[in-house]
């Protein structure tokens, strides 16, 4: 029932103008944040820490700007049900890019893209640029709890272009490298240790967790790793930013090697989320100090 729910609401968002997807959407987010005690809750402490304050007291400041969150969070949600293949051509004149260049050096070397995205804005219209010029995109997507979900969302990835590989899947780095060595891009959202397994980094004030994916892959196949954001602008369009590649090193000290980049991806995060902190929607404990967070203190 899940399935259909999802599938109806979005066959009915897909045929409205994207104004009206997005009043819906901010609606629904400002709706969220007067319901949902704990994400509120949650994201009133990133934004205190993001503006310079202490999380453990909330101010003014920090609690208006959770509330922009909601917007944005929203605003996401509904612009991605209304995501269509047909509609790849609208989002893209409607979107300016900085750093293009970066992408286009990586696959004109032949050797495919890793991107690497926090939850900033709507990262899922990141990939109009790469599916517009003709380069094969898998994305690495989290098992979702509920089955029927998941199979809703890979199938409409897939309708748009973009292939989903569930992250924890058997032989799931080798197909990854696959892609890469025949110069596709692979687009991670790895702002957010969901394991427990991730690699420690210094990432706003607080020692952490990071997925060690983005920089065991760059490291392993020589692709270049890509910080990308795509923030969602108040116009009516989006703004995809594409950071310069983070340096990879390939020693004989593989852990080493990939700690110190993700360690470099973490900063570059930091530098992404600062240019709209209200953009970064990620509404689940992040740090150890985290009231719910489950990992422990990370090495």
């Amino acid at each position: 029932m899940l399935d259909n729910a999802y599938r109806t609401g979005s066959e009915v968002l897909s045929r409205l103008p994207l104004g009206a997807v997005r009043t819906i959407g901010l609606r629904g987010g400002r709706l969220a944040h007067r319901r949902w005690d704990d994400r509120r809750a949650m994201a009133e402490r990133h934004m205190a820490r993001i503006l310079g304050g202490d999380p453990d007291r909330v101010d003014d400041a920090a609690r208006a700007a959770a509330r922009a969150v909601f917007d944005r969070y929203g605003t996401y949600v509904a612009e991605t049900l209304w995501l269509r293949q047909r509609h790849l051509d609208r989002i893209w004149r409607e979107t300016a890019i900085g750093g293009k260049e970066h992408f286009d050096d990586a696959i004109a070397a032949g050797g495919g893209v890793v991107l690497a995205l926090p939850h900033v804005g709507n990262w899922e219209f990141a990939a109009v640029y790469p599916l517009l010029q003709g380069v094969r995109l898998v994305a690495v997507a989290e098992d979702l709890a509920d089955a029927e979900m998941t199979a809703w969302f890979t199938r409409m990835r897939a309708e748009v272009g973009i292939e989903v590989e569930l992250a924890g899947a058997s032989g799931l780095t080798r197909r990854l490298a696959g892609v890469l060595r025949e110069g596709g891009a692979v687009a991670l959202v790895t702002d957010r240790d969901v394991t427990g397994t991730g690699i420690g980094v210094d990432f706003f004030g607080e020692r952490t967790r990071m997925p060690a994916g983005p920089g065991a892959l760059a490291r392993l196949t020589g692709a270049p790793l890509l910080p990308v954001a795509c923030y969602i602008d108040d116009e009516g369009g989006h703004r995809i930013t594409a950071a310069p590649p983070i340096e990879v090193a390939r020693t004989k000290d593989r852990a080493a090697d990939t700690a110190d980049a993700v360690q470099d991806l973490a900063v570059a995060f930091e530098d992404l989320i600062r240019v709209d902190p209200t953009q970064w929607h990620l509404l689940q404990p992040q740090w150890p100090s985290d009231p719910g967070y489950r990992w422990g203190e990370p090495g």
